[in-house]
């Protein structure tokens, strides 16, 4: 068992800002002169010239570094650190209150003194994959006197390193946390819009995920090594049982958010292949696997091949699709509602048809609205990209063919409200009213016709009269169908057998039932239409035939 106070001695502030003071004076080359204070103030308390003033700064630290690494190993379980199947390389775990452990001044493999996580063991997965610019070996002297996991547990890099922090206060992050994560921290930081009083009941993560760099095998990249390193730590009981890959973060109220974890976040950068900006829901959007959805894969850039080595939960935090469920918050849809290049009608009208379906479950994407600068809309058959704020949803498939309804996500009727609320958008309805030039002609309804009606059941079947036109003009343009539901009347208006079955069919709430009612609209006498729908008109009208049409 761990002698009486050793942990108290590790957990005490004082012990850890006694190390750090040794550690500022040796970055900032005033170790002397921090040594000889010391023993100047005891040798006053003492009343004689001897004392700590008259030993080598060198010695102290070292003395220093065989205290600290003493209690370690007298504060280690009584079974001894478990390796996790990590073998001869443990994963180190640093509680948060002693995050001081990873500045302890230790010797390298040149005798020179290096705050402890910048320090690898020779030959270890870690020297392998760390950049030996920013590491060294440590001392083999420190390798004969300690056992490697005493090392570990001090920050010493074997094959990966955790940082483990309990009830996080996000206003107030522990200075440890800034540095190791400060993107994460943005990233959190964003996602509560200025909203204090959040907390995070544990936060983990793995070190030095920015410090790999490419083997010498060109084989191998750098993100194959992360995801190595990853399965290293997952592998360790102790760690991986901290290390998660979404976060959930309480909020004064009790309410809960989930964001990514700060390694998931760091994965996503080693999976982009760009280390200048954080990955996931990161700046640089997600990233598809092969085997995605087909659109996914057209609208995205393909994640690395270390990708498919994650489990599914970790790439789906780290940014790597497999499927639309894989999609977090607002940032990672973003990618793919305004994605690079020139996107194809049919890949955005089945990422809007995802979307719908995700807010349709009632799990709308969290975030701000104004992460969506850009978006990707349909607009007379084209795809363009406008300023979001440019963009409506289209409530109904008659007003997503209206030449006038500019830029437009089209989704299922049932579904665009919701959809709009999400993503911060307008209604076509709001921006198009829809007033009807001319009266037209009224057209009674064919017994079978009605009975069709009847059968899909929609609220305005009882009542709905047909109107055709010779010209059907709608807020100023030429169609061929709308609808009017005002003051209790329902009317169709349509131009020809083809126009009557959508504009009914949407009466009838059954999207998918407008080629049926067409056929038994032109058999009963109604004008044939006059060529084709454009094909673009017919891709939308498919795409409408999902739930909530």
């Amino acid at each position: 068992a761990a002698p009486a106070g050793v942990g108290a001695l590790l957990d005490d502030p004082a012990t850890g800002s006694a190390v750090l003071a040794l550690a500022d004076a040796l970055a900032e080359d005033d170790l002397d002169a921090l040594v000889l204070g010391l023993g100047a103030g005891e040798e006053e308390q003492a009343g004689d010239g001897g004392g700590p003033g008259d030993a080598d700064p060198d010695d102290v630290v070292d003395a220093v570094a065989d205290v600290v690494l003493g209690w370690l190993a007298d504060d280690a379980p009584d079974d001894g650190p478990d390796d996790g199947g990590a073998g001869p390389w443990p994963v180190g775990v640093v509680a948060g209150a002693r995050a001081w452990l990873l500045d302890l001044p230790l010797r390298d493999d040149g005798d020179e003194l290096a705050p402890a996580a910048s320090l690898v063991l020779p030959g270890s997965p870690a020297e392998a994959a760390l950049d030996p610019e920013e590491v060294a070996p440590v001392a083999a002297d420190l390798l004969d006197r300690w056992p490697v996991a005493v090392l570990a547990a001090a920050g010493v890099t074997a094959s990966a390193g955790l940082l483990v922090w309990d009830d996080v206060d996000l206003d107030d992050p522990p200075g440890a946390l800034a540095d190791a994560a400060p993107e994460w921290l943005d990233l959190v930081l964003d996602a509560l819009d200025g909203a204090g009083g959040w907390v995070a009941d544990e936060v983990a993560l793995v070190r030095d995920l920015d410090l790999v760099v490419r083997p010498a095998d060109l084989h191998v990249d750098a993100a194959d090594v992360v995801v190595a390193l990853l399965a290293a730590a997952l592998g360790d009981p102790r760690a991986g049982r901290r290390l998660h890959p979404r976060l959930r973060l309480r909020g004064p109220a009790g309410e809960a958010l989930e964001v990514p974890s700060p390694t998931a976040l760091a994965l996503g950068t080693a999976l982009s292949g760009d280390s200048s900006t954080p990955r996931g829901t990161g700046p640089t959007g997600p990233t598809a696997t092969p085997d995605a959805d087909p659109a996914l894969r057209a609208l995205l850039p393909p994640a690395s091949g270390a990708a498919r080595a994650l489990p599914p939960a970790w790439g789906a935090a780290a940014g790597v699709a497999r499927d639309w469920g894989d999609l977090g918050d607002l940032r990672a849809w973003a990618a793919v509602l305004d994605p690079p290049g020139d996107p194809a009608l049919v890949d955005l009208l089945t990422a809007w048809a995802a979307l719908a379906q995700r807010v349709r479950e009632g799990a709308p994407p969290e975030g701000v609205p104004d992460h969506l600068e850009h978006l990707a809309a349909v607009d007379g058959g084209r795809v363009v990209r406008r300023p979001a704020e440019d963009v409506v949803v289209v409530d109904d498939p008659l007003r997503a063919a209206h030449p006038a309804c500019g830029p437009a996500l089209v989704v299922p009727p049932g579904a665009a409200e919701a959809v709009a609320d999400a993503l911060g958008l307008g209604l076509a309805s709001e921006e198009l009213p829809g007033r009807v030039d001319g009266d037209g002609r009224a057209v009674p309804l064919p017994d079978d016709v009605r009975a069709l009606l009847r059968l899909a059941g929609g609220p305005g079947v009882e009542r709905v009269r047909l109107v055709l036109h010779d010209r059907l003009v709608v807020d100023g343009e030429e169609v061929d169908a709308w609808l009017e539901d005002a003051d209790g009347a329902v009317t169709a208006h349509a131009v020809d057998a083809r126009g009557a079955g959508r504009v009914l069919a949407l009466v009838a709430g059954a999207w998918g039932a407008r080629s049926a009612l067409a056929e038994a609209l032109l058999a009963a006498g109604l004008p044939a239409p006059v060529g084709s729908p454009a094909p673009w008109a017919l891709l939308v009208d498919v795409a409408l035939d999902g739930p909530g049409a």
